[in-house]
């Protein structure tokens, strides 16, 4: 998987020893998934992309830097051809549906997705520590999941729709036989 970590350590002036004091992990291995050279967990991601101050997506999605995102142009259109599918992890698929945009090193705007979870696969194999420091909204299109939210478990089915408030430990799941589809949206300030 190719990452825009490097590029967005720079912009913050953070060199890889600096990234991997704030990680724990070894500057060797950031700067093999830097290169393309190490699949790392999506664990990894995370940890990684709060050390940086910035989105888990920012790492992979495709991004708008400085100038280009300072601009405010009133509107931002990504052309279906120019998705892009990202396979997290063995069944769990995103495709943005936004830019990534990115001032100074920051996050700004809408991060949102369309998910694709294949039966029997969950989004955070690794554990249910996923959070993030902004509200998230889940919109189930086809299909049924699960959703574990700190202590509770909750099914989603066609049509409902999930606000998980920032800071809350969840994942879902497909405990179903069919694939489940679904838009994931979260506003960075």
């Amino acid at each position: 998987m190719e990452t825009n970590i490097r590029h967005i350590r720079r912009q913050q002036h953070m060199t890889l020893k600096d990234l991997a004091e704030k990680t724990g992990l070894t500057d060797a291995y950031l700067s093999m998934i830097e290169r393309g050279r190490r699949e790392p967990t999506l664990a990894t991601l995370f940890k990684i992309a709060k050390a940086l101050g910035v989105t888990a997506e920012s790492l992979w999605t495709e991004t708008v830097y400085d100038s280009a995102a300072e601009k405010d142009i009133g509107s931002v259109l990504v052309r279906k051809q120019n998705r892009h599918t990202k396979v997290l992890y063995p069944g769990v698929e995103y495709a943005s549906l936004t830019i990534n945009e990115l001032v100074g090193g920051k996050n700004r705007g809408l991060i949102g997705h369309f998910g694709r979870l294949l039966p029997g696969a969950n989004s955070n194999p690794d554990s249910r520590s996923a959070w993030h420091d902004e509200d998230e909204f889940t919109y189930i299109i086809r299909g049924s999941m699960v959703a574990e939210l700190a202590e509770e478990r909750l099914l989603l089915e066609a049509g409902d729709s999930l606000v998980i408030r920032k800071g809350t430990p969840h994942r879902f799941l497909n405990e179903s036989e069919e694939p489940v589809e679904y838009i994931l949206i979260r506003a960075v300030p």
